[in-house]
């Protein structure tokens, strides 16, 4: 007759794999350091795409104030502003994805132990029993 704390055990393990398949069991291929730079540089890059696309809405819709508004003086001024706001905008950003994956990869880490605890705690328990019967 099947143990029922050996199943529910084997389950959870199972189903713990199943969900966490992509985040805690691929969290040591790469450093901490590695894992969030690289998602600090897609950030990034997002970050900018979405920025120039969000300035070119704004100079689309307002194109009749812009353009009646543009010398030479104004558009040192108005390139001064954007890249204020742009750089201000970028290093919240990034501070708020470093910390958010620093957390992520902490998390990871932590769900990789208990798996690892419970898996090992899972195997003692098999192969003791494994030893008393066979």
């Amino acid at each position: 007759m099947p143990d029922k704390e050996k199943i529910r055990a084997m389950t959870w393990l199972a189903s713990y794999e199943k969900e966490h398949e992509n985040d805690v069991f691929r969290i040591y291929e790469r450093s901490r350091y590695d894992y969030v730079m690289s998602h600090t540089f897609s950030s990034f890059v997002s970050f900018s795409l979405c920025f120039i696309l969000l300035f070119g809405i704004y100079v689309i819709f307002n194109a009749d104030v812009f353009f009646y508004n543009i010398n030479l003086d104004g558009i040192s001024g108005m390139l001064r502003k954007i890249l204020i706001l742009y750089l201000g905008l970028l290093a919240v950003y990034m501070l708020i994805v470093i910390v958010s994956f620093n957390i992520r990869y902490k998390k990871a880490e932590n769900g990789a132990e208990l798996y690892t605890v419970r898996l090992k705690k899972f195997y003692r328990k098999y192969l003791r029993r494994k030893g008393e019967n066979g």
